[in-house]
């Protein structure tokens, strides 16, 4: 054993300096710096290849790891993971509404799943109005005018039985809005929109619907529905046939002027000239003002009434009041 073998070894000797309290605090920060760094651009930014004005669509029924996929294919996010987690945080991974979405800057992935989880497409919304009284096949065609997406096809077997039920408004639809959320919307418009008639039976209330869509065509405005509600009814008891011309050009596709004798004898459950009772469905999609004169009809004496050239509406209580009227009014 080496006697003079010191008793303890200096650092210094080996080139070895313990960092002080300040530098070791400084290396630390740095070094954590440099991971939140490598984190945000690894995980947060949108990947290099990104484009400005990247649309990405979300297809009907997507899941959020399916979305997260579209958006990664897209190179609008880079980790699917990250943005999953991000939409879990924000409350929006119960639904994803599919559709377009819109990324005309270099969005985070935080941005990205904000914009999911709050459904925001971050698109101009296309202004749809579909006036009362419009077909199940009208409708489709104004749709069709103004929704890429749109398809005129599938709106009619998705709606097949529900004519009468498709609310007319005025609606804001993103321009990629798909059919399925297009008859969703009109379905859960009318439903909204009727609610002051949940106390009806089922029987009651299709009813309702089917004589509204005839007064819907027959009324010449706001003031007459009621009235031309209440002769319907009183026709109705009587067991007298409507004799509306709305449902002879339901099943023809003419206006009311160019019906022929002919198509008075038609024999369809349509033709209201020949059966009593009411129509098996609805002839067209009534607004609330006819939905409400079909729930609550005036009271009124008349079994009768005609359009004159301008459109005005003339009752009368008697066939002999009524044949002076097509007299006077019908030239």
């Amino acid at each position: 054993m080496n006697d003079t073998q010191p008793s303890h070894i200096n650092p210094h000797d080996y080139g070895i300096e313990k960092l002080r309290p300040g530098k070791r605090k400084a290396t630390i920060a740095f070094f954590f710096c440099l991971a939140v760094f490598v984190a945000y651009f690894s995980l947060i930014t949108p990947p290099g290849a990104f484009v400005k004005g990247t649309t990405v669509t979300i297809a009907e029924g997507s899941s959020l790891t399916q979305a997260g996929e579209a958006l990664a294919s897209a190179q609008v996010i880079r980790s699917v993971l990250v943005f999953k987690f991000f939409v879990v945080l924000f409350g929006g991974e119960k639904k994803i509404a599919p559709g377009d979405y819109l990324f005309d800057t270099r969005p985070s992935v935080v941005l990205v799943a904000e914009m999911i989880a709050s459904k925001n497409h971050n698109l101009p919304m296309v202004k749809v109005t579909l006036p009362e009284g419009l077909t199940r096949s009208e409708m489709a065609k104004v749709l069709s005018q103004k929704l890429d997406g749109f398809s005129v096809e599938t709106f009619l077997k998705q709606t097949e039985g529900k004519e009468g039920y498709l609310f007319p408004d005025t609606y804001f639809f993103f321009p990629g809005a798909t059919t399925e959320v297009v008859v969703q919307t009109l379905e859960d418009n009318f439903l909204v929109a009727t609610k002051e008639f949940k106390n009806m039976n089922t029987n009651q209330f299709a009813d309702m619907v089917i004589l509204a869509s005839i007064v819907e065509k027959e009324a010449a405005g706001d003031s007459d529905r009621a009235t031309i509600a209440g002769i319907f009814m009183n026709r109705l008891a009587k067991r007298m046939p409507l004799g509306a011309d709305a449902t002879l050009s339901f099943i023809t596709g003419k206006s009311s002027s160019e019906l022929t004798l002919t198509d008075l004898k038609i024999d369809s459950p349509y033709n209201t000239y020949i059966h009593t009772g009411l129509p098996p469905a609805p002839i067209a999609n009534p607004g609330l003002a006819s939905l409400k004169a079909a729930a609550h009809p005036a009271k009124t004496p008349y079994l009768f009434y005609l359009h004159d050239a301008n459109g005005t509406i003339h009752y009368a209580t008697t066939f002999e009041e009524h044949k002076k009227n097509q007299t006077l009014y019908l030239k």
